[in-house]
């Protein structure tokens, strides 16, 4: 017999508001459409009211795991205007902070899974670990979240060597418990069946469709901005791309408990050989004349598109933000499909969404 079975947008199960119909022929997902934009912020509009620096402490408010993200793709656009160039120390600082959001991010979306999976244990611990991770963040720039880390120039905090050498006791830590969880995630029984051959989102609909990020690479498509059009300075580091070819809930899990291990070789070379210098301009704030630019960056979830538009004033006159949600959204459809109705919501779960971040 055949249902249409509702998800959200408003459910338990869910902390942000999205709508999922499924059309069903008794347990088994025919169809899916996927709707969005119950949730919108105003914050683009908000921007054109703000001054510069008052719109890097707005958009690191569009999204609170990947707050740094959106500060940096923001005053990279405003420094391409002005001509601006950050000073080294500067930008391996904005790197490390990126690395540490990322891991942060894909241990919370790694707890979520778990949880979903209904394999609690493995869930408190991998956000035991999460925590150690906060508590670098907090050693940082004094804050678990919103770390108010970048400014139009560079760094608005340096790093110590008294807390370079604590980042690196903690990543110890980090590293160990990472590699645990990977051979775990690898070959625990629990886990295999609930992921393997679960919401395949093929190579060919991936690029067909336009999917970002981890959820990409765990297509087996090897787009990475931080590889593929370097910038701040990811090109002094060595590092790989995250790619998998089983293309189910199964891939994107192992992506990024593959990505962790990646970040953690790109913080502690950008701490072993952080450059001597200043780490913004000072007191001096850039004069921002007339343009417009657009910058991409590899935010956790994927590519995230800041295009700011400025008219020589004090504000923006127009702010445009293309989060990786938005690409990742119309994948969902194309995974639930042939799916039974319990697996619906871990695919949906497995882009990693952000609906909040999306309906800004």
């Amino acid at each position: 017999m055949s249902y249409i079975v509702p998800i959200g947008p408003y459910h338990p199960a869910l902390e942000e508001p999205v709508h999922a119909r499924l059309y069903t022929d008794g347990e088994k997902i025919s169809d899916a459409e996927v709707f969005i934009g119950y949730n919108h912020r105003g914050i683009e509009k908000l921007s054109q009211q703000k001054n510069f620096i008052q719109t890097i402490v707005l958009v690191e408010r569009v999204c609170g795991i990947c707050s740094h993200s959106h500060a940096f793709g923001y005053a990279m656009a405003l420094e391409a205007i002005a001509g601006t160039k950050v000073p080294k120390r500067g930008e391996y600082i904005r790197v490390i902070t990126a690395e540490l959001e990322r891991l942060h991010s894909h241990y919370l979306w790694l707890g979520i899974a778990l949880h979903i999976i209904g394999h609690d244990s493995l869930f408190m611990h991998t956000w035991d670990d999460r925590e150690v991770i906060m508590d670098i963040l907090e050693e940082l720039s004094g804050n678990r979240v919103n770390y108010g880390m970048v400014t139009i120039g560079g760094a608005r905090r340096d790093i110590s060597a008294e807390t370079a050498a604590n980042i690196n006791k903690m990543l110890d830590k980090i590293e160990i418990s990472n590699l645990k969880l990977r051979d775990i995630l690898l070959d625990e029984t629990t886990v295999a069946l609930r992921t393997k051959d679960v919401g395949v989102l093929t190579t060919e609909d991936s690029n067909r469709i336009g999917a970002v990020g981890p959820h990409a690479r765990a297509s087996n498509v090897p787009v990475d901005v931080r590889k593929d059009a370097p910038y701040s300075s990811y090109e002094d580091f060595d590092f790989e791309k995250c790619v998998f070819p089983t293309c189910d809930v199964f891939s994107r899990v192992v992506v990024r408990v593959l990505e962790n291990i990646e970040s953690i070789k790109i913080i502690r070379q950008a701490l072993n050989n952080l450059p001597k210098g200043p780490i913004n301009l000072g007191v001096r704030i850039p004069k921002i004349p007339a343009g417009e630019y657009m910058v991409r960056v590899e935010a956790p979830r994927g590519q995230l598109t800041y295009k700011v538009n400025t008219d020589g004033g004090e504000s923006n006159s127009r702010l445009s933000i293309h989060v990786p949600t938005f690409k990742n959204a119309p994948t969902v459809p194309t995974m639930l499909r042939g799916n039974s109705v319990a697996d619906a919501g871990l695919i949906i779960a497995s882009i990693d969404p952000c609906f909040s971040c999306m309906d800004r």
